[in-house]
Formats: C-alpha cells, sequence, structure tokens
C-alpha cells in the first residue's frame, strides 16, 4: 500500500542499490520475510527459493533492473517508464483532490539499529529525518536530518551499516537521542 503511488522506476532504483551491496542475499531475505519483496514484485518470495539464493552467486551491479542515469534506449518500455515518472507522488507532488484539514505533513523516515540475527533488541533510533510537506501544494517546504548515536548498542553492526548506508562516524559524533529529539522540537 506505502508503495502504491510510487513508480517502478524509482522502487527498482532502490531496490537496485540494496541487490548492489555485498549483503544482498541476506537483506533480500529479511525483505522477503517482511512481505516487502511481494509489494515490490507482486509475487510472494520465498525465503529459500531459487532466485535468492542466485544472488548468492550473481554480479548483482550487472543486473539491468531499469534504466539508470538518465539512459534513453527509444523503446516502448522506455516510454512506459517517463510514464511512471510522470505518474510518481514522490516525483511530481500535485495537489490534494479536496480540501485537507491540515496545512502541512510531517514525514519521518527512522532508521534503527539492526542486525541479521533474530531477537536483536532493543533497536535505537540512529537517523531522524523529517520533511515538511505543504499539503496544498505537495512540495516539500523544509527538511530536518540528524543522526543519533546509540547508546545501548553504540558500534553498528556490518548489517546495519550495509542497509542504512550510515556509518559508524555519522553516529558517533552525534547527538544522543534525547538531544536529537530536542533538536527536531526546535525546528
Amino acid at each position: 500500500l506505502l508503495l502504491k503511488n510510487v513508480s517502478l522506476e524509482r522502487v527498482w532504483a532502490e531496490f537496485s542499490k540494496i541487490l548492489q551491496g555485498p549483503r544482498a542475499a541476506t537483506v533480500v531475505e529479511r525483505m522477503a520475510e517482511d512481505g516487502v519483496t511481494q509489494a515490490i514484485i507482486h509475487s510472494r518470495v520465498a525465503l529459500f527459493s531459487t532466485g535468492v539464493r542466485a544472488l548468492r552467486k550473481l554480479p548483482t551491479e550487472e543486473l539491468p533492473l531499469w534504466w539508470s542515469n538518465g539512459e534513453e534506449s527509444g523503446s516502448a518500455e522506455n516510454s512506459t517508464a517517463k510514464t511512471m515518472r510522470a505518474e510518481d507522488v514522490l516525483s511530481a507532488p500535485r495537489p490534494p483532490l479536496r480540501e485537507q484539514p491540515v496545512t502541512h505533513i510531517a514525514v519521518l523516515d527512522l532508521e534503527a539499529t539492526c542486525d541479521e540475527r533474530k531477537g536483536f533488541a532493543p533497536m535505537e533510533i540512529i537517523e531522524l529525518p523529517v520533511v515538511l510537506i505543504e499539503v496544498a501544494t505537495g512540495k516539500v517546504v523544509d527538511e530536518f536530518r540528524t543522526f543519533v548515536r546509540p547508546t545501548v548498542h553504540p558500534v553498528l553492526t556490518d548489517f546495519c551499516r550495509e542497509l542504512t548506508g550510515i556509518s559508524q562516524e555519522q553516529v558517533d559524533v552525534a547527538p544522543d537521542f534525547p538531544e536529537a529529539l530536542m533538536n527536531l522540537n526546535a525546528w
């Protein structure tokens, strides 16, 4: 449901980044377990399916998942990609169809400590980004972002660094959660 109004081009671009990581198979297995892959490819992915096992052997940087870097091919598929991009609510914001009871919406996309092991707890917020969107136009009017220094698990796991793209150095110099929350409230 969350990906419904996001173009396939954008979804595949993000998915291809995941596939190019050294832990692609592990991440995709976790995504399959959480039902995320089903939302992306509209088909159930079994945890130990042939496709997931194949990820361990394929040179994923060569997978042609979608056009990137503005490549043009002139094919019918490329015009489909352009249409999907035009309909992508993230790329082309549109005003709401009816009057809204609020003027702005704050959208959060938290990142937290994690590991591929079952039972890793507690998860701690390590990135606190917020985008302020003007409802009438659908445009981003302001952004706030801070990394957060975890205290229970101060050293990020390899899995967490790969999955989130957040480095140990970024969280080491970041404020702890109470200070990050105060900074957010001040924003």
